[in-house]
């Protein structure tokens, strides 16, 4: 294995080669990831699969800089992403579009976070939307307080990119198994 690379060219959405060590016999069918463009690559066929999860997200957060990384970050993870800039403002667009999730700020003026958390699980239309809550107050009774009010999960900023994967995926993933239950239940 060291030393030797086989080549392999994606197909042209991904626009970059693929280096894969050369199988051994006895490892044909081991993964590797690559990491610039996040699928996986089976050695023995060099078939690729692809882990991404899409979706909608509507990033809340008062805070301009914010609201960029939270963007750049998401939008790099390839969701779709909406930004808004206050709790008020993010209530129109979650009434009015199909979201699968949302990043909220907790600190913001006028109607903070854990007052938005509460409207939006208060709300019948609402109410199923996972809410991950992304908030600098690093107190456990922060993170509590939002658990209670319906947070489907808590990260204190800085945040980690790929714990923000990790929790985007499962949220997106929770709500559209949650969405065929109530497709099912309805027929």
């Amino acid at each position: 294995i060291a030393g030797k690379l086989n080549t392999f060219v994606a197909p042209d959405s991904l626009k970059k080669p693929c280096h894969w060590p050369l199988a051994s016999h006895n490892s044909t069918q081991r993964r590797k990831r690559d990491c610039a463009s996040n699928r996986y690559c089976n050695e023995g066929n060099m078939t690729i699969s692809s882990a991404r999860i899409e979706g909608r997200v509507l990033v809340v957060d008062d805070q301009k800089t914010n609201r960029m990384k939270m963007e750049f970050a998401v939008r790099n993870l390839g969701f779709d992403v909406e930004t808004v800039a206050s709790g008020t403002e993010c209530l129109d667009p979650l009434k009015k579009q199909p979201f699968d999730i949302v990043l909220l700020d907790i600190v913001m003026p006028g109607i903070d976070g854990f007052e938005v958390l509460r409207i939006i699980k208060g709300d019948p239309t609402m109410r199923d939307i996972p809410v991950i809550v992304i908030s600098s107050l690093e107190e456990m009774q922060d993170s509590v307080r939002a658990i209670e009010l319906g947070a489907d999960d808590f990260l204190t900023k800085p945040f980690n990119p790929v714990l923000l994967k990790a929790r985007l995926g499962a949220g997106i993933e929770r709500k559209r198994l949650r969405d065929k239950e109530l497709e099912y239940l309805q027929q």
